[in-house]
């Protein structure tokens, strides 16, 4: 199964409007190819800001670099990539539970007793609540 990134690289103003230059090459872990250099896709953010999208669909379990340059330039620029859905499978699949004493949400894999992650919940004032939760952040 792939999974379907939005990836985006800021090559600078100069690089603005040269939409039809702009390249990217998906690399594996190993430095190998995974994706070939392409300009299939690829659009511009904003008007001649140079700023580039792309939708890249990439394996489960990929972790690589997606490598952006514009012809006939020496702009580069590069990002780390990964499909890692374990993490997501496993907040989603697995038990979560609040703790009022210690006003925090966890999150536990299937197994509903390792924990994975834990939050702190805070209301709309920013006071630690688990009864009127607008705000969560990675203990």
């Amino acid at each position: 199964m792939a999974v379907t990134l939005i990836k985006s690289a800021n090559l600078g103003t100069g690089m603005g409007g040269r939409v039809s230059d702009v390249y990217y090459t998906v690399y594996n872990a190993l430095g190998a190819v995974s994706a070939a250099r392409t300009n299939s896709g690829i659009y511009e953010i904003g008007s001649s800001t140079g700023i580039y999208g792309v939708s890249v669909s990439i394996d489960n379990d990929f972790q690589g670099s997606i490598f952006w340059d514009v012809d006939g330039t020496s702009a580069y620029a590069v990002e780390e990539i990964s499909s890692d859905t374990r993490l997501t499978r496993l907040m989603t699949s697995g038990r979560w539970q609040i703790d009022h004493s210690a006003k925090q949400m966890i999150f536990y894999e299937e197994n509903g007793t390792t924990e994975i992650m834990r939050f702190d919940l805070k209301d709309r004032t920013g006071a630690a609540s688990f009864t009127e939760v607008f705000d969560r952040s990675k203990v």
